[in-house]
C-alpha cells in the first residue's frame, strides 16, 4: 500500500493522508497538525518495526476504511492476531511521549507501553530490544524532520511495510524501517 502524506496550506486546519491498496482502491483521512510526525506516520514505521500485518495501518491496506470507528472497521481484523491493533496504538502512544520529549527514554517508553497494553488487555509486543525501539525513534524523528521541511502543496509518499535501508539494514535489526521520499518530483513508493 502506498501512503500519500500531503502537506497542506498554512490556513488549512490539518493536512491529509491518503491509502492507495494494491488494488487501487482508496481511503482518506486529516492528519491534525502537531510539531512531530503524524500520528498515522507513526504507525505505519512502529507497525513495520514490529512486523505487523494486522494492526492500524495493516489492516486499512486489507481494505479497512482509515476512519478507526468505521463500522466495518473490525470486519477486517483476524480474530487469532486481534491483538496486533491495540498492541501497535500502545506503542504509538508510548513512542509519541517520546517524541513529544524529543529525546528516547527506554524505560518511560517500555513502563508508557505495558500500561497501555494492560489497559487494553493485550500482552506487550516484545520482540524488539531497548536499542531497537531507540532505532525506530530516531528513524520516526527523521522523517518528522523531513515532513517538516516539506512546503506547503508537496507530498511525502512512502510504501507500506516500510522497508529496512540504510544503517538499520545494515546493523542488522529486525522488521523494515522505511525510505521515506520528500522530494516531490518523484513519485514512486518507497520499496
Amino acid at each position: 500500500m502506498e501512503l500519500i502524506a500531503r502537506k497542506c496550506g498554512s490556513q488549512a486546519r490539518d493536512d491529509a493522508l491518503t491509502c492507495v491498496r494494491a488494488d487501487g482502491t482508496r481511503t482518506a483521512v486529516a492528519l491534525p497538525r502537531q510539531r512531530i510526525l503524524p500520528h498515522d506516520l507513526v504507525h505505519a514505521v512502529v507497525e513495520s518495526a514490529l512486523g505487523f500485518s494486522d494492526g492500524f495501518i495493516g489492516l486499512i491496506a486489507k481494505g479497512a476504511e482509515i476512519g478507526f470507528l468505521n463500522a466495518t472497521f473490525t470486519d477486517y481484523i483476524d480474530p487469532a492476531r486481534h491483538g496486533e491493533v491495540a498492541q501497535a496504538e500502545s506503542a504509538v502512544e508510548s513512542m509519541q511521549a517520546q517524541l513529544w520529549n524529543d529525546a528516547f527514554d527506554a524505560e518511560a517508553f517500555e513502563y508508557g507501553m505495558q500500561h497501555a497494553c494492560a489497559m487494553r488487555g493485550v500482552p506487550t509486543p516484545a520482540h524488539l530490544s531497548a536499542r531497537q525501539w531507540n532505532e525506530v525513534f530516531e528513524r520516526i524523528r527523521a522523517l518528522g524532520g523531513q515532513w517538516e521541511a516539506l512546503p506547503a502543496g508537496d507530498e511525502l509518499r512512502l510504501g507500506f511495510p516500510l522497508d529496512a535501508v540504510g544503517p538499520a539494514a545494515q546493523a542488522g535489526l529486525p522488521g523494515p524501517v522505511f525510505d521515506a521520499r520528500a522530494d516531490s518530483s518523484r513519485r514512486q513508493p518507497a520499496r
